[in-house]
């Protein structure tokens, strides 16, 4: 209770040793207000209500601007939850087209392996050919080398 009424008293030596400085504000701001209420059809009267009725109308116009702005981005975001909505859709539904197709075997496939076994066989019997051409292309020139030098000792001779 002692601090705070020592606070308090504070408090008030420091507002009191303003009033000098704002006695004058004070005091301009009770005559318009004395000037008005003795007044009431006067100039200023008119003035302040005229002001008054401006600045309500323009709020009234803000009000109504902002609200059809958020009806706007109301529609705009419904609009954008539909499109989500139908995306995540279709990726579901190409998600399990996929899916099924990794799944499905494909008509023409057995046909295709039967093919592919086919060709190795035929593959195989390719290269043992082309070795056995090469072994015997190297045995003729083998042959023709020794022939060639049997007739040049043959005439040598």
């Amino acid at each position: 209770l002692a601090a705070d009424i020592t606070e308090r008293g504070a408090r008030l030596h420091d507002l009191l040793g303003r009033e000098e400085e704002v006695k004058g504000d004070r005091q301009a701001a009770l005559r318009f207000l004395d000037t008005i209420s003795s007044n009431m059809e006067g100039g200023e009267h008119t003035h302040v209500q005229r002001s008054v009725e401006a600045l309500v109308e323009r709020c009234q116009e803000d009000i109504e601007a902002t609200k059809k702005q958020c009806s706007e981005l109301s529609a705009d975001e419904k609009a954008l939850d539909a499109k989500i909505r139908k995306k995540r859709g279709e990726l579901e539904r190409h998600e399990k087209r996929l899916k099924s197709l990794r799944t499905v075997r494909p008509a023409f496939m057995d046909e295709y392996e039967k093919l592919e076994r086919e060709l190795q066989k035929q593959y195989a019997v390719y290269l043992e050919r082309f070795r056995n051409l090469d072994y015997l292309q190297a045995e003729l020139e083998t042959y023709h080398r020794a022939e060639a030098e049997k007739l040049d000792e043959n005439d040598r001779s």
